[in-house]
């Protein structure tokens, strides 16, 4: 991680936040994470010579992405354990 990465990540939960008043926690949380994959789905296309070579890549491409955001949830899961009784979490 870059000296940067903990302001970027708090401007998408500022958003999400801000989302969630509007629209709900669960659109939000969806529309949130559909927009993560598209956004990563698209670097993939950047970095294929074609479209063909985005198909051969997609399966492989989609695991990959898939253990990052198991990595990222489990250590989103393990802050938000720790920082519980500071967070506001209750309704």
């Amino acid at each position: 991680m870059d000296d940067q990465f903990n302001n970027r990540a708090d401007s998408h939960i500022r958003l999400s936040h801000q989302q969630a008043m509007l629209f709900g926690e669960q659109k939000t949380a969806e529309s949130m994470l559909y927009g993560a994959a598209w956004y990563s789905a698209w670097l993939t296309a950047k970095a294929a010579g074609s479209k063909d070579e985005l198909a051969a890549r997609a399966a492989a491409e989609t695991e990959r992405l898939t253990e990052a955001f198991r990595a990222a949830a489990e250590a989103a899961m393990a802050d938000v354990i720790n920082r519980f009784d500071d967070l506001n979490t209750k309704a």
